[in-house]
């Protein structure tokens, strides 16, 4: 319907790589593309930018009365170099660091880039490590490995039980809101009053690329979190490989983003606050998430905003689709002056593409183009689709600066990387090279495959992780997220999500939730008293699907034999859910081993749905 409609043009270059064969049968590839210029640091970038537009607004944020509480770039840049004045005052001793507990806001900003002007590492901590977990016990370990002399909250009442969790006799608690217990404790307002002086220029001029500007943690979703270095020539590096493939264009005005992405996470507290950095945008932080009953937040935001550029996980365009679907005034200010989309984290579902394809053409006559990165907290992102593609699925091809090697694995290939945006190592210590190969390559533990083995130039597939595969009885192996992102697609836009299972079984079962707003926009309501799942014409529709499926893929790797239908939502609490959406396979199904049994029982109960 939409195929021969064209996409608004996409301001970067087009797809270029070279690839190298070694008698090893692995494969090295590399950008077409180089660049020469390297930013100095990303405190030196702030300064330029308050001196060139220090009118324009930078962050915006919701007040609690629901108006945007705006900063411009000169105040960011005034309240980080207040707060680097703070810390060089207190003289912290060698090795210790700048903790945030804190969702993304105008402060974090302040605290993180006034941390980096004094060459204090930062390290900010994903808020599910203080408020969904009941031990603390992620939390307790991030702050034994990165020492912070200042812990910094935007709430110390919200924050108090995991604030309690930490020995702080020798730490600062400084706080924008509420009142702390600890010991030492300062409010934030002080610190940002605070007169910098010459010595913030000093601490500036020091900087330099080893210069480690944060400890960033992993998710910790199979052990303790590790503690990543991030340096300022990781991040430079990064922010010279995508202006090696952006388009120069004078006349383009500034970016307006909405951004949900946790700033403890690299995917939003480096690689896109700096690009929007180096970009000159207008961010406003969205406090909605891609969950009931917090997406609607988002909704009201992208009403209010109008964003040039929206990026966010799989699971946020799913939700957004279903609203869209019956919002004629969320169409025209999503779509009206959209430039791009972007997704990560997962595959796009292609039915989900197709209809958001779909609603753009209805409201403003053209397709948006879609582009993805990938990459991890080790290495930034190392890939990118920076081309118009009605593919999804692909992670790209490599930036400008980086070298893969892709390791032969079956019929895959496993995804290594090295170059200037890999972390120097892991632990605070540079020598905590984990998960480097002989030759210096960060085995990130994904597979790819070439879109087309032909032509390079068309990308790489992601094939799963490596981690997730599992095997059945019969020594078979399955590609757990590759196949659990071919169920979606298949049965879309019926399911929200999917855990795949049969780890020691004789062929492939699903778990699987529901999308009621999808199926009652496609089927009609049901009624009142039939829930979701036991709608008959909902089974139907499934059986339909996945029978298809499975004469398409009849392999006991790839064929889904049984399907439950589970109505309990997967839990953050439990850690089934990260705080950006996606769904950790593994947790999940040793939280329900119950459910697990059921849906391989010998006798399989009513709320099993076999398949042929």
């Amino acid at each position: 319907m939409t195929t021969n409609t064209p996409y608004r043009p996409l301001a970067m270059r087009g797809p270029s790589v070279r690839v190298q064969s070694r008698p090893d049968g692995s494969l090295l590839l590399e950008s077409g593309y180089s660049y020469e210029d390297v930013e100095r640091s990303i405190v030196h970038v702030l300064a330029r930018q308050a001196r060139a537009i220090p009118d324009r607004v930078f962050l915006a944020q919701r007040a609690p009365d629901g108006a945007w509480r705006e900063q411009t770039y000169a105040d960011v840049h005034r309240h980080a170099r207040a707060f680097a004045q703070g810390l060089l005052s207190r003289a912290l001793p060698e090795g210790r660091s700048v903790m945030i507990l804190s969702g993304s806001s105008i402060e974090f900003a302040a605290v993180m880039l006034g941390a980096m002007m004094a060459r204090v590492p930062v390290a900010p901590i994903s808020v599910p490590f203080s408020l969904w977990s009941a031990d603390h016990g992620k939390l307790r370990h991030a702050f034994a490995v990165c020492r912070p002399a200042i812990v910094y909250t935007d709430d110390a009442d919200r924050f108090a039980k995991a604030l309690q969790s930490l020995d702080l006799s020798d730490v600062e608690v400084v706080t924008a809101t509420g009142t702390p217990t600890a010991p030492r404790h300062s409010r934030l307002s002080s610190w940002l009053d605070t007169a910098p002086t010459s010595a913030v220029d000093d601490a500036i001029e020091h900087i330099h690329h080893d210069t480690v500007a944060k400890w960033m943690f992993t998710s910790g979703s199979t052990a303790q979190p590790r503690c990543v270095a991030q340096t300022q020539g990781m991040m430079c590096h990064q922010l010279a490989s995508w202006a090696a493939l952006e388009m120069p264009a004078s006349d383009r005005p500034a970016p307006v983003i909405l951004d949900w992405m946790p700033w403890s996470h690299v995917g939003g507290g480096n690689i896109g606050f700096n690009h929007n950095l180096l970009r000159g945008a207008t961010v406003y932080l969205d406090e909605g998430r891609p969950m009931p009953g917090l997406f609607e937040k988002t909704i009201a935001n992208i009403k209010s905003v109008s964003p040039t550029e929206f990026s966010s996980v799989p699971v946020a365009f799913r939700m957004l689709v279903d609203a869209l679907r019956t919002d004629a005034e969320l169409c025209q200010a999503f779509f009206r002056r959209l430039e791009t989309m972007a997704y990560g984290g997962a595959a796009l579902p292609t039915p989900v593409a197709n209809e958001l394809q779909a609603l753009a053409v209805k409201t403003v006559g053209h397709r948006i183009p879609f582009t993805t990165i990938y990459g991890a907290t080790e290495t930034q992102c190392i890939t990118q689709v920076h081309w118009t593609t009605d593919e999804t699925g692909l992670v790209g091809l490599p930036l400008p600066g980086v070298q893969l090697k892709l390791v032969p694995t079956d019929d895959r290939h496993a995804l290594r990387v090295k170059g200037p945006t890999v972390t120097p190592g892991h632990d605070a210590e540079p020598t905590g090279r984990h998960g480097f190969d002989e030759e210096g390559f960060y085995e990130l533990g994904d597979a790819v495959r070439f879109l087309d083995p032909a032509r390079p130039e068309a990308g790489l597939v992601f094939a799963g992780r490596l981690a997730e595969d599992f095997k059945l009885n019969t020594g078979t192996r399955v590609a757990a997220s590759a196949l659990r992102q071919q169920v979606l697609t298949t049965a879309a836009p019926l399911l929200s999500d999917c855990v795949i299972c049969g780890l020691g079984e004789e062929a492939v079962g699903v778990m699987a939730w529901l999308n009621p707003n999808a199926i009652t926009a496609l089927l009609g309501p049901a009624p009142a008293d039939v829930p979701p799942h036991a709608r008959q014409d909902v089974l139907n529709r499934l059986r339909e699907a996945l029978e298809g499926h499975n004469r398409a893929f009849p392999g006991s790797s790839h064929a889904i034999r049984r399907l439950l239908l589970v109505a309990e939502p997967p839990s953050f609490d439990t850690h089934e859910l990260t705080d950006k959406g996606s769904i950790n396979q593994r947790v999940v199904r040793e939280n329900r081993a119950g459910l697990v049994r059921e849906l391989f029982a010998p006798e399989p109960g009513a709320r099993v749905l076999v398949l042929a």
